[in-house]
């Protein structure tokens, strides 16, 4: 069970970093709007929620929380090696359109971190980009999607 989810945990991180060569599309706003953007038939409080446990369960690490404003971000890194890290960083930006309709707006960045040690000094260099993959955006709203029906089906 332990290394199902770790391979799950894998696949789910070299999505992201796959996804790199989509990146720098030049997409418009208006795509990267409709990209980013999802609306889910739930209570604000439900999604919000539902976002929350998905991060967890992902092992990211919950950064900021504020149910008030609807805001979450979260972070994730994995060690490569002694030189090199990998990162994933998502933003959310949870909205009540009304008492059933919430909107999710999500922005995921994918980067690196190189370390390179002179002496007792060492250096890092960091790269960062927004991930551009419709993909990846559609994959994390179905896993949001199939939270809220399970965290839902329980309240039941």
């Amino acid at each position: 069970f332990h290394m199902k989810k770790i391979l799950a945990i894998t696949f789910t991180i070299l999505a992201v970093f796959l996804s790199t060569p989509f990146m720098g599309q030049d997409l418009t706003p208006a795509q990267v709007q409709m990209m980013t953007t999802k609306q889910f038939d739930s209570e604000y409080k439900s999604v919000f929620k539902s976002i929350v446990s998905l991060f967890q369960s992902e092992q990211y690490l919950i950064e900021d929380l504020n149910l008030d404003v609807g805001l979450i971000t979260a972070s994730k890194r994995i060690e490569e090696s002694k030189k090199l890290s990998l990162t994933s960083k998502v933003s959310v930006v949870v909205d009540m359109l009304n008492d059933k309709l919430t909107e999710v707006k999500m922005t995921i960045y994918s980067g690196e971190v190189k370390r390179k040690s002179r002496g007792y000094s060492t250096f890092m260099q960091e790269k960062e980009e927004m991930v551009e993959d419709p993909q990846l955006y559609k994959s994390w709203f179905n896993n949001i999607a199939a939270e809220i029906s399970r965290r839902e089906a329980r309240l039941d």
